[in-house]
């Protein structure tokens, strides 16, 4: 995982860098193969102040975005870490439904294909069965 962090109007120390590190590694669990990790932290100029965070995951089949927003900046990238988790989750479940999904193979045999079937008048976009077969 090859992991980018960049600060903007904000001192960058070693203690948050570890911290950021720290929790990118909570993502593992979920990416497979080569990942982009990048993270954006920044403050808001307004009153209150407001730490923002920005987290971009990059991988082989996903590209995922995530914003948080708090006054504290570690309770912002743990705010962070929870969203992409969420996203990261959801995205693992809905690419395991499609790989394990059972998708029903109609084999038509050449023969049948011969066979009388009645007309159907233009227009009509409905399924309709014949025998075994659906059109």
């Amino acid at each position: 995982m090859n992991v980018t962090i960049s600060f903007k109007h904000l001192e960058h120390t070693p203690a948050v860098d570890e911290r950021i590190r720290m929790k990118g590694e909570h993502f593992e669990k979920y990416l497979e193969g080569e990942t982009q990790l990048k993270w954006i932290c920044w403050i808001e100029e307004t009153v209150p102040r407001l730490h923002v965070i920005q987290v971009h995951i990059c991988a082989s089949r996903c590209n995922l975005i995530v914003t948080a927003q708090s006054e504290n900046l570690y309770k912002c990238i743990d705010e962070a870490v929870e969203k992409m988790e969420k996203q990261l989750r959801k995205h693992k479940e809905l690419w395991k439904s499609r790989l394990h999904d059972d998708h029903e193979i109609i084999i038509l045999d050449p023969e049948q294909a011969w066979d009388e079937y009645p007309e159907i008048p233009w227009g009509e976009f409905k399924k309709t069965t014949y025998g075994d077969h659906t059109l």
